[in-house]
């Protein structure tokens, strides 16, 4: 039996009202609201070569979001409590490769750090 691997794309032109969720679409399953990135580099996938910045692009599985610590997942429950989250129906994201593309790879790096610096 082979592994069956879901195709999903990430759109950074279709975001959310106030630009901080992007459209995750899974073919035939669906399209899901989701979040990249840390201010200031939230779903600026030019940026996505800097740390807690937008996912970069890549292929990914689909994984489980781990729970972590007690306090963690106390942390988590007040969190979602403040901002009308809900991290139990969040997903995690895992390279195919095991390695994160920070490195602007298949892209000119000094074009997208011009990019971001300016923020655009």
């Amino acid at each position: 039996m082979g592994i069956t691997m879901q195709i999903c794309r990430m759109n950074y032109n279709d975001l959310s009202d106030n630009g901080r969720k992007a459209k995750f679409h899974c073919y035939g399953v669906g399209i899901f609201d989701v979040f990249s990135g840390q201010d200031p580099y939230v779903n600026k996938s030019e940026c996505s070569y800097i740390e807690k910045s937008a996912i970069p692009p890549g292929q990914y599985w689909i994984v489980d979001r781990p729970v972590g610590s007690i306090a963690n997942q106390v942390r988590g429950t007040a969190l979602d409590m403040i901002h009308g989250t809900n991290h139990s129906q969040w997903f995690g994201l895992y390279p195919i490769d095991f390695k994160m593309h920070r490195d602007g790879k298949g892209a000119n790096p000094r074009e997208h750090r011009e990019l971001c610096d300016r923020g655009e």
